[in-house]
């Protein structure tokens, strides 16, 4: 079982976000994207999401056409937390929560599905802010929520976009962890992240993109060498075993 992207173009207006762009994905793997502001890594994951069409190429989850599966399939295959936290959303965070469990239930709601909201929410260590309303959290609450959502929606795959930029230090390291869980069950987690150092750790294959060209991917430390860290990032680092410090 995989999930397999075949020479991606995505294109805004007249400008080439996306140069076909590939990546295999299996089960059990979590799969860091990195790369400098603007290389394409948002849109790369939202095409996966089929939120972008792209100009050219193919995804396929299981051999199966991405893009002629409905969407209510493909939310019980592909759970998505996206980089930019949604202020508008006026109800509490077991409301929002709960919205992850609407491709099984179509808003009938059962216990089941409340037991199964307010375990995943202690197991974040959010459950105190089950009756809190959204919009009044903190940019790393927000953030923890709707990765709370994507957990309450069981899927195959989980797409994060930078799920860990508003965290503190000890909150990104329970996130990336949860990823290696997820994994460690046969999920396929592909996270967008910014921290080098936490996609060398965590992470079982690496996708580096520049200008929307990949110019690498490979496990951690074939991707992230010093060569091509000054290549794409343009800083000298030193990388000492599973570390990588800056010089």
């Amino acid at each position: 079982m995989s999930l397999r992207i075949e020479n991606i173009n995505f294109e805004y207006k007249t400008k080439h976000i996306l140069n076909d762009v590939c990546l295999d994905a299996e089960y059990g793997n979590v799969v860091s994207i990195i790369g400098p502001n603007g290389s394409g890594k948002t849109t790369f994951i939202k095409c996966i999401n089929k939120i972008l069409k792209p100009k050219k190429g193919s995804i396929k989850l299981n051999e199966k056409n991405l893009y002629l599966m409905k969407q209510q399939d493909i939310a019980k295959k592909i759970a998505y937390v996206p980089q930019m936290t949604n202020d508008f959303f006026s109800g509490t965070v077991m409301d929002l929560v709960i919205m992850g469990r609407k491709p099984y239930i179509n808003w009938n709601i059962s216990e089941e599905d409340i037991k199964i909201v307010l375990d995943i929410l202690d197991s974040m260590g959010i459950l105190h802010l089950a009756d809190k309303f959204y919009s009044e959290l903190s940019g790393g609450q927000k953030q923890k929520v709707l990765i709370a959502r994507a957990l309450a929606q069981d899927t195959d795959i989980y797409l994060l976009d930078e799920p860990i930029s508003f965290l503190d230090i000890k909150n990104q390291i329970e996130v990336m962890k949860m990823a290696r869980n997820l994994a460690q069950k046969g999920k396929i987690v592909i996270i967008v992240v910014h921290d080098l150092n936490m996609a060398m750790k965590y992470s079982d294959k690496i996708l580096l993109l520049e200008d929307g060209y990949v110019i690498s991917q490979g496990k951690p430390k074939e991707v992230l060498t010093e060569s091509n860290i000054k290549k794409v990032y343009d800083v000298d680092v030193d990388i000492r075993g599973d570390y990588i410090v800056s010089i």
